[in-house]
């Protein structure tokens, strides 16, 4: 015979054992047992637990005088005992077939009348996607009571709106002309160098062409100029894009620019000058 085979067969015999032990009628100790804590459960109103005893010192095997004393003590108890059902429902009043509900944390079918100690009670129900509830329930002797427990579904989780944080223009715009100013520094600081370095290979010095030597102080003018206007640009644009990234976060308005305007122009000194234009709505 196999290892779980002998397991299973061991676990119904022993299943039918105490299903025989239950079956057999209670001795006399276990009736005067049952008699005395039935007495003490009654006066502190459990009375469920004090059917239960009742039920087995009513028992044929029990002596006549227990007996008889159960009997009619058990016909007391099950007139006193309270019934109470719990209807669970949405707020139209439909039946919510799938809540869970509990009395004192024990699990009872919706809308299903069962017996209960006389006293103060918990109800809870519970069902998928609706808001639990729950209710406290005070029970008198025999009283018997049906409750409606309304369940409200749970409410939708709205994300808030999305909120655009405008692109900083000008800033972006200060960083191309700064851009443009440290390409000018160093494609006419390259031309200068360039020149003088030929001037230098001629030998004309110190007597070469004013022409030449004012070309190359215009390049080096120039390159000048283009850093200092690329090094404030790029300056500016650091500072209003940081403020722009710290401010809150507000509507986008219509585009603000109607035109840009990037130019060069000549000094009189024979520097130049880069300037930025633009036209706002």
């Amino acid at each position: 015979m196999s290892l779980s085979r002998r397991f299973f067969l061991g676990v119904a015999a022993t299943l039918t054992v105490s299903a025989l032990a239950s079956a057999r009628p209670p001795n006399k100790q276990q009736c005067a047992d049952a008699y005395t804590q039935a007495q003490i459960l009654r006066t502190k109103d459990k009375l469920l637990l004090a059917k239960k005893q009742l039920e087995v010192c009513t028992d044929a095997a029990c002596p006549g005088a227990l007996r008889k004393d159960c009997t009619d003590w058990l016909a007391e108890v099950e007139q006193n005992l309270p019934l109470l059902a719990v209807d669970v429902v949405d707020t139209a009043g439909h039946t919510l077939s799938s809540a869970h509900v509990a009395i004192d944390g024990d699990t009872i079918a919706n809308g299903q009348a069962v017996p209960v100690d006389p006293g103060p009670h918990s109800v809870q129900a519970d069902a998928p996607g609706m808001v639990a509830g729950s209710q406290s329930i005070e029970l008198a002797k025999g009283e018997k009571r049906r409750t409606t427990l309304t369940l409200a579904p749970q409410p939708s989780v709205e994300l808030p709106p999305a909120v655009h944080r405008p692109v900083p223009v000008l800033p972006i715009v200060l960083a191309g002309v700064g851009a443009v100013g440290i390409g000018g520094f160093i494609g006419f600081g390259v031309a200068g160098n360039s020149k003088r370095a030929e001037l230098d290979a001629a030998g004309c010095k110190p007597n070469c062409s004013p022409s030449d030597v004012d070309a190359i102080k215009t390049d080096y003018v120039i390159a000048d100029v283009s850093l200092g206007i690329g090094v404030a640009s790029l300056a500016v644009a650091t500072v209003l894009f940081v403020l722009a990234a710290s401010s809150p976060a507000k509507r986008e308005t219509p585009s603000a620019w109607r035109s840009l305007t990037l130019a060069a122009s000549p000094l009189p000194s024979g520097g130049g000058l880069v300037g930025v234009a633009g036209r706002f709505y």
